[in-house]
């Protein structure tokens, strides 16, 4: 089994977008960095950063919000209203909650692809 984006992993590959995977905060932060992506899909509980921490550095690293920001939470209420408005007061893009339909979930990254700026790829 693995992890539970495997999925939408796939299925966003199938797709056309290519993807990158992080299993935890600092890796997150690593990759936005590393390949500054169109989408970031953000779950608010990782193993040692939050989810609103790394949202925090991609927005002070990214000022024109070129990345799009998705929340995905689990979370019951009153958890998931809580999480909804941190995404929200951190302009994050979208909030989604788990369990979500993956095809929806796959046109709401392709709006935004579709709506944001060209930018140039690290090499």
């Amino acid at each position: 089994m693995g992890f539970p984006g495997e999925a939408l992993k796939m299925r966003m590959r199938r797709a056309g977008f290519t993807t990158r995977e992080a299993y935890c905060g600092a890796d997150a932060l690593r990759e936005f960095d590393a390949y500054r992506p169109r989408v970031a899909i953000l779950d608010a509980a990782l193993p040692d950063l939050s989810g609103f921490e790394v949202c925090d550095h991609i927005r002070e690293a990214d000022p024109a919000e070129l990345t799009k920001v998705i929340f995905v939470s689990g979370a019951e209420a009153p958890s998931t209203d809580y999480i909804r408005r941190c995404a929200q007061a951190l302009d994050a893009d979208a909030f989604v909650r788990k369990p979500y339909d993956g095809a929806a979930l796959l046109e709401m990254v392709a709006e935004r692809v579709d709506r944001a700026p060209e930018r140039e790829t690290p090499e």
